[in-house]
């Protein structure tokens, strides 16, 4: 059973990537009930032994300050965002019925959606927060009879046609194939897994390019330990990263690589847990010369 995290908005975020969710993808599982989390991030500096903050900064410009604020059937509800200053910037807002996500607000629209009498989404609706009357289709859905998500149309806010998404199955019925048809081109993603069901690999072609993206997975026990994304251009591989994950699913070491073979960046996280096992606080070394401090308050039900 996954844990307390929205569910809901994990399988559309892992299946359905055309949905956006928030500013920031929310990249490990939350344990227990969680009420809210509030995230601040500091530059740091490190002695050798012990980190200490020693000012208002983030690693990444947009990963802003943040809280996140959940209903007690672990739907994320609510997300704020602040400047360094803890000013407010904007707010993102889920509305569920009965675990299903009815509209969202983010940044300047609105987004509505509609369910079959099954419970499986059919369309999304989008408007400018301005005119919440004013909605237009932006995506439409279809499943096969085996309620398999096969089809996704999007469309322009003048209701022109802008991609056209198929779904194909293996025998398993895993998700092996999707392809995005669009009026200049077309693309595909491909998914291999393993004889336990276990996604290995997701190679991203252009049809007339070839492959562009290779992402392999491995597992220990189940569970993620580590991802290795290529990015490739004429069959040559220009960058590469690999992650690892500590057993709750938490990046504990990024390495990024260039063209040449060499070593961009190595990012290696540290974490102090809650006895719900949620991190609380981490540390982040990048290169060894750059440190960061993220500190979690965190509220449960």
């Amino acid at each position: 059973m996954l844990p307390f995290v929205t569910r809901l908005m994990l399988l559309f975020a892992l299946c359905n990537t055309f949905l956006s969710f928030g500013q920031e993808e929310m990249t490990a599982p939350i344990f227990g009930k969680v009420k809210f989390i509030f995230e601040e991030s500091f530059e740091a500096d490190f002695d050798g032994v012990t980190y200490s903050k020693i000012g208002k900064n983030r690693q990444v410009s947009w990963m802003n300050d943040n809280k996140m604020e959940f209903d007690k059937r672990g739907h994320l509800i609510k997300r704020t965002f602040y400047d360094d200053a803890r000013n407010y910037i904007h707010s993102e807002e889920f509305v569920f019925s009965d675990s299903l996500l009815q509209s969202k607000s983010h940044l300047s629209f609105i987004f509505s959606y509609l369910y079959d009498s099954t419970g499986k989404i059919v369309a999304e609706l989008v408007a400018p927060n301005s005119d919440s009357l004013a909605m237009k289709l932006k995506h439409r859905f279809a499943y096969n009879e085996k309620n398999q998500l096969t089809e996704v149309w999007e469309f322009d806010f003048n209701g022109g046609h802008v991609s056209h998404q198929i779904n194909e199955y293996n025998t398993q019925g895993f998700l092996s194939k999707e392809t995005f048809e669009y009026q200049d081109g077309k693309e595909y993603i491909q998914y291999r897994y393993d004889t336990l069901n276990q996604l290995l690999k997701k190679e991203w072609y252009d049809a007339q390019v070839g492959l562009m993206e290779r992402t392999s997975y491995a597992y220990l026990n189940g569970k993620l330990v580590s991802e290795f994304w290529e990015g490739i251009n004429k069959n040559k591989v220009e960058t590469s990263t690999k992650s690892e994950f500590d057993e709750y699913g938490n990046a504990i070491s990024v390495l990024d690589v260039n063209s040449k073979r060499q070593i961009h960046d190595h990012e290696v996280n540290t974490y102090v847990f809650d006895s719900d096992h949620n991190w609380i606080r981490k540390t982040t070394s990048i290169n060894n010369s750059r440190f960061y401090i993220v500190e979690r308050r965190i509220a449960y039900y």
